[in-house]
């Protein structure tokens, strides 16, 4: 930030606009990361984003089960259901991007409907992204009340609604309006009786809802059943998913839903890969539900005619599948929920500090760019006649290091950094979906790198608590430290987010570990030699969990303290390199001083300037550090507020923490605004920054305390601006020099 005026080569107000602009953008880009939080994410359904799968290919080979049952309803014990698929439809084949893996396959010769009425449908094509609860409650919404069998009144259909904080009911309808393009019609319900969807007792659709119950209340356990959507497959073009099947992995039994039921798909139409991560804390939970509408894309099916067998002049068409030019795509409409009371807490949050940072940027516009500006929009006389009565002003450098001066190092702040931190990284789950799938939208994948780069306040946090530390212990070294290199906060973030890159691989696996831990997907690696199954899955025990398991836990949290303890590596090699290169660019070229005085530089080789950008380290001030007693470090103002505001100061806005004329020694505006003190009316009068407490209690009048009592006031002609700090000792050191006491205006 203080390098501007050198490589952007800009007038002073030009940046001072830029600084104007950079000020009101912090508080957008807070503000934009709530709305994302609260609308895209947040507890109402958007449907905001849209991904869909590479194109996928069909398998040469038809899978081979590892076991041979055939029968239908043996005893079985399985992995997963897939293989019990077999048992309505003779064979199976993958759709996949690779080898490995698969979730799509192409079911041939199946028996859609129920067992005393079923249609032979020659190809359907099967998606494993549902999972069996959302089946049993939509199956059971089908039914009259006093028809409902004993899964209908379980926990598992009864608490369904409230698990995922979703509607009763169906709310939209959707429709393929034209198959050959894609274009959907949607129709809102308002207020439709359940009774419109229900299916007739004794008619076919009954049986087929109830014999889809029958496989699910028979099946051990539900979290390993298999289910899947689809559609018939009748030529090329857009489907939305009209079937459900679901088979059991105890016995070698499935049923299929859709055909005759057809209000089963106004139930479960936005049910796709439905997924509830939860974090629980005490029985308090932050929940962020995943789920999709999905719309399958069709290509490369050859059609052929063929005359019946009949007299009449009739012919049916007929589809076959090439292998090498059929293809499917997924594409899904996606849905992120969160709600839950942690929820609540963490966006209350995130409300008080975009309060609070939208106060201090306030503060910052107010109480230094706006002097700045009033000081340039004064006659060039004033101005010369002004800097020479004070020494010295507000430099340009100030105002852009004071842009970057934020409120973190505020007790309260930090604890709300760190609770909005820890809560809301919950929303890595969608974020790293996001940004691990094809989306088609631009925006959220924006809006997914602006509100996961937030969390570099973590890493800044750990660094000022560490260092605050290891000031409490040793503060002579601290200062030290300090006074030879820095690390600004810009450089904190710039550094997290490179260390995040390199992480990413990682940080995008979490949503998936997640789900492996809380049992909500099913890898079966054992049905099919060779191939890893892939399906949704509804872990029984999620009601009932108090606290979040340790290995739910560690998938959430390892991964942000693996880049948290990286970006602490490479910030201290920063530092490092930092003080490297000064020691080399700037030479001690002066013996140690024995005065014991924090002020090294001599009168004369101190040049006031207005664009003076920064102080080299001096061997002086390195031996004053080593010389002087723990009192005799600091100035008098930091003894005042009773904060070691220098040697706290590792990670700040600008090199320069002090500025030096002659004998006096004053702290730079930004690095009092970072520990709390900001400047009020002509500067003569500090107070506490907002989000601080108790700093400066309640006003100071600086100079009461920038000089010693037998200085006399300055001239009643001259400017009243005032002075931070200046050394006690070393003024009385300095008798001999002109006693004309200098000040620093503030604008």
């Amino acid at each position: 930030m203080a390098s501007w005026s050198k490589w952007l080569r800009l007038p002073v107000k030009a940046q001072l606009a830029l600084d104007l602009a950079l000020v009101v953008l912090f508080v957008l880009l807070d503000a934009r990361d709530l709305a994302f939080k609260t609308r895209w994410i947040g507890p109402s359904d958007a449907f905001s984003f849209t991904t869909a799968t590479p194109p996928l290919r069909l398998d040469a080979r038809v899978l081979a089960p590892t076991d041979n049952v055939t029968r239908a309803g043996q005893f079985v014990t399985r992995s997963s259901g897939w293989i019990s698929l077999r048992q309505r439809c003779q064979s199976l084949r993958a759709i996949a991007a690779d080898e490995a893996r698969f979730s799509h396959v192409l079911a041939s010769d199946c028996d859609i409907g129920h067992s005393g009425a079923a249609h032979r449908a020659p190809n359907v094509v099967l998606s494993a992204g549902i999972r069996a609860d959302s089946v049993a409650w939509a199956a059971c919404k089908l039914l009259f009340h006093h028809r409902k069998p004993p899964i209908c009144h379980s926990p598992v259909v009864r608490y369904f609604a409230s698990r995922y904080n979703l509607r009763d009911r169906p709310f939209v309808i959707v429709d393929v309006a034209s198959k050959t393009t894609g274009e959907l019609n949607e129709v809102t319900l308002k207020n439709e009786s359940l009774a419109a969807f229900s299916a007739r007792p004794g008619s076919d659709a009954e049986m087929e809802v109830i014999e889809m119950l029958e496989v699910l209340s028979l099946s051990s356990s539900l979290e390993r059943v298999t289910c899947a959507t689809g559609f018939v497959v009748e030529g090329n073009g857009y489907y939305l998913p009209s079937l459900v099947g679901c088979a059991s992995p105890s016995e070698h039994r499935s049923a299929f839903i859709g055909l005759l039921a057809t209000g089963f798909k106004q139930f479960h139409h936005d049910k796709t890969w439905l997924a509830a991560t939860t974090l629980r804390l005490s029985g308090m939970a932050y929940t962020v539900r995943e789920n999709r509408r999905s719309l399958f894309v069709v290509k490369g099916l050859r059609s052929s005619t063929a005359a019946s067998n009949s007299g009449n002049d009739s012919s049916e068409t007929t589809t076959s599948i090439d292998r090498d030019s059929f293809t499917l795509e997924h594409r899904t409409r996606l849905n992120f929920s969160s709600f839950g009371t942690l929820y609540t807490v963490a966006v209350a949050v995130d409300l008080a500090l975009l309060v609070l940072f939208t106060w201090s940027a306030y503060e910052t516009i107010v109480g230094v760019l706006a002097p700045m500006w009033r000081t340039l929009q004064a006659p060039a006389n004033v101005l010369a006649r002004r800097a020479s009565a004070t020494k010295a002003a507000v430099s340009i450098e100030d105002c852009h290091a004071a842009v970057t001066s934020g409120i973190y190092r505020s007790e309260l702040v930090s604890a709300l950094l760190l609770t909005s931190c820890v809560l809301h990284w919950m929303t890595v789950v969608p974020l790293a979906t996001l940004l691990s799938e094809r989306t088609t939208s631009l925006q959220a994948t924006t809006h997914a790198l602006l509100s996961l780069g937030r969390f570099w306040v973590l890493v800044l946090l750990t660094i000022n608590a560490l260092w605050n530390s290891f000031v409490a212990w040793q503060e002579r070294q601290a200062l030290l430290i300090a006074h030879v290199t820095y690390v600004s906060v810009p450089e904190v973030a710039a550094i997290s987010a490179f260390v995040a890159l390199l992480f990413h691989e990682t940080l995008l696996a979490i949503p998936r570990a997640l789900h492996v831990a809380q049992h909500q997907h099913l890898e079966d690696k054992t049905s099919f030699a060779g191939r890893i199954a892939v399906a949704n899955s509804f872990a029984e025990d999620q009601d009932s969990v108090q606290h979040s398991s340790s290995s739910v836990v560690a998938a959430l949290f390892l991964p942000l303290l693996a880049v948290v303890l990286a970006s602490l590596v490479a910030v201290v090699a920063v530092a490092a390199v930092r003080f490297a290169y000064f020691q080399a660019r700037y030479p001690r070229q002066h013996p140690p001083s024995r005065s014991g005085s924090v002020t090294a530089a001599s009168p004369s080789t101190v040049k006031p300037d207005l664009d003076r950008a920064a102080d080299s380290p001096t061997k002086r001030a390195m031996a004053a550090a080593h010389s002087e007693p723990l009192a005799g470090l600091q100035l008098p103002l930091e003894r005042v507020v009773h904060v070691p505001i220098r040697a706290r100061s590792l990670v700040r806005s600008a090199w320069k923490m002090e500025r030096r004329y002659g004998h006096h020694v004053s702290l730079r505006i930004p690095v009092c605004l970072e520990h709390g003190i900001i400047f009020e009316g002509s500067g003569a009068c500090l107070k506490t920054r907002v989000g601080f407490f108790g700093v400066v209690l309640p006003y100071l009048r600086t100079q009461n305390h920038a000089l010693p009592k037998d200085e006399q006031p300055a001239d009643a002609n001259s400017s009243q601006e005032s002075t931070v700090e200046s050394d006690d000792d070393e003024v009385n050191n300095a008798a001999k020099l002109p006693r004309t006491p200098p000040h620093v205006p503030l604008h």
